[in-house]
């Protein structure tokens, strides 16, 4: 928001990882390196311009996967619903998938790598974040204060859905 003249007060990191039901997994093998993925039923969105593609990040090293699939569609929840019948493998945000992960309905597939949906060429997105924003003539007000901190305490460090994902 570098034009913007909100105040923002990041509340917990945002992720995304390549996961997949354990029918899927079991059906269709499990890939081990992200080129593998070129190879699978992949979820994607409707809203990546142009080839679909994938960036996967580890320790500052970036693969770009071309991937295609059965379904694109601008709803996240669309791709998750797909994903937990065994259709394919999604990219998706970990406050979205946490839960399914944590009760065994969704895999964590390339565990160690972060993902993300760009464009090739287009910088590293770093963690974007989520984020509490509100006006700057708001900021000493005691209900804003105090909503803030409530959200930012009741997602904690890390936040709740991602103590159950690994790395």
């Amino acid at each position: 928001l570098d034009s913007s003249s909100l105040v923002a007060r990041r509340l917990a990191p945002q992720r995304r990882l390549v996961c997949a039901s354990p029918a899927y997994l079991a059906a269709h093998g499990t890939p081990q390196v992200p080129q593998d993925l070129a190879d699978h039923a992949c979820l994607t969105f409707a809203f990546a311009d142009g080839e679909r593609r994938w960036r996967l990040t580890r320790d500052g090293q970036h693969e770009w996967v071309r991937v295609a699939g059965p379904l694109r569609t601008n709803h996240a929840d669309t791709i998750r619903e797909t994903a937990l019948a065994g259709a394919g493998l999604a990219l998706l945000p970990t406050w979205l998938v946490g839960e399914d992960v944590a009760q065994g309905r969704l895999r964590p597939v390339l565990a160690e790598w972060h993902g993300d949906i760009a464009r090739p060429g287009a910088p590293p997105p770093g963690d974007p974040g989520i984020h509490a924003l509100y006006l700057p003539d708001r900021r000493g007000m005691a209900k804003v204060r105090l909503l803030v901190d409530f959200l930012a305490e009741s997602f904690g460090t890390p936040p709740y859905w991602e103590r159950c994902l690994p790395g």
